[in-house]
């Protein structure tokens, strides 16, 4: 079956923002998501809907109607207010990125999902499984900055925080079950204390780009920046003026003639005579790699062992495993021969094998 129709509220002044922020002040407990453009549709990567539900209410900000969502803000880093979530590491990112917000008493249901074992993680997997509902997947790509949104989009859009609070509770129900509250409790306040910063690509983030010679390297970082200058100027993300791979072929083997360049927007071909200078310009650039700490061959040995014994970790436990170490914990356990970096649920876990007591032995005798 498809999602009954949600009922909502749509927020687009700033009068009715402060009459909904004054109820969510008074709520233990509230769940919000957001919709994006995300270089899809148009250029950047900014937020268009607020999604917030309570027990009985739903509500849809148009973030795209203000200039600022200072009271909402407020209502997300007030740590007395429980907000409920799924999937923080990109929303988390956006709000800082663009308002510099960072929510305050989290409740991550992908998170709590995943110290429970479940094999589908996804909202829509989660919502069927316990609420016997389904997302129309048509909206999933949509362009949500187009006003005025359908009534579809924002019942699409009100349908993913509407079972949020419900499915916290059925988690809770099975951590206790489970005897794994603590595991989420310490999860919590471990994704509390971490910077979740946006980052945009860069020109060496494109494959190959840091083995390029320097030449080919400063034009492809001169081609990278005029790829961004025209995506913004035409309001189109950048792979709609041109492709990654066309970007690092045109970076080995510039054209003699940006105006007859085909597979490119047209904004390239029009604006050839600087962008041919600019390449010609573009130089050297030499690129010098970070030096990791070499690993003796005993500690290379562990690093596999310790993957080895996640894995195995993993499948006793029926959970991810990144979640019973990731692999910075693995590198710094060998490197520091301390479980300082691990939540305490997770040292718990790991200390009954004899391979983690003989690492942390080393240091306790060296």
């Amino acid at each position: 079956m498809i999602t009954p129709m949600v009922q909502f509220s749509l927020i687009q002044t700033p009068d009715k923002l402060m009459e909904a922020v004054e109820l969510w002040e008074k709520e233990p407990e509230i769940a919000f998501d957001l919709e994006c453009e995300n270089n899809l549709h148009h250029y950047g990567t900014y937020i268009t809907l607020l999604q917030v539900s309570t027990r009985t209410q739903n509500w849809i900000i148009d973030v795209l109607a203000f200039k600022t969502i200072d009271p909402l803000i407020h209502v997300l880093e007030n740590k007395n207010v429980l907000k409920v979530l799924h999937d923080v590491s990109f929303d988390l990112r956006i709000l800082h990125h663009q308002f510099q917000c960072r929510p305050k008493n989290l409740f991550d249901t992908q998170l709590a999902a995943m110290l429970l074992g479940k094999e589908k993680v996804g909202l829509g997997a989660l919502l069927e499984e316990y609420f016997q509902v389904q997302k129309e997947r048509k909206y999933q790509r949509v362009d949500w900055t187009k006003r005025p949104l359908s009534l579809g989009m924002l019942e699409y859009a009100a349908g993913d925080t509407a079972h949020l609070l419900p499915l916290k509770d059925a988690f809770e129900r099975e951590f206790r079950q489970k005897q794994r509250e603590r595991w989420m409790r310490e999860e919590r306040e471990h994704q509390e204390m971490q910077e979740f910063r946006y980052e945009e690509q860069q020109y060496l983030d494109l494959p190959g780009a840091k083995r390029c010679p320097p030449g080919e390297r400063a034009r492809l970082h001169v081609l990278f920046d005029e790829r961004q200058r025209l995506a913004m100027k035409a309001d189109k993300p950048v792979f709609f003026i041109m492709s990654n791979k066309l970007l690092l072929e045109f970076a080995k083997n510039p054209p003699r003639d940006w105006r007859l360049v085909h597979g490119v927007h047209p904004l390239v071909r029009r604006e050839a005579q600087v962008i041919q200078q600019k390449v010609d310009d573009a130089g050297r650039e030499e690129y010098i790699s970070e030096e990791k700490k070499r690993l003796t061959p005993e500690e290379f040995v562990w690093t596999e062992d310790l993957a080895a014994l996640r894995k195995s970790i993993s499948l006793a436990a029926g959970i991810p495993g990144h979640l019973v170490m990731n692999n910075d914990q693995i590198w710094q356990f060998v490197e520091t021969k301390s479980l300082d970096g691990f939540r305490p649920w997770q040292r718990e876990i790991v200390l009954q094998y004899d391979l983690v007591r003989k690492i942390v032995g080393r240091k306790t005798s060296s």
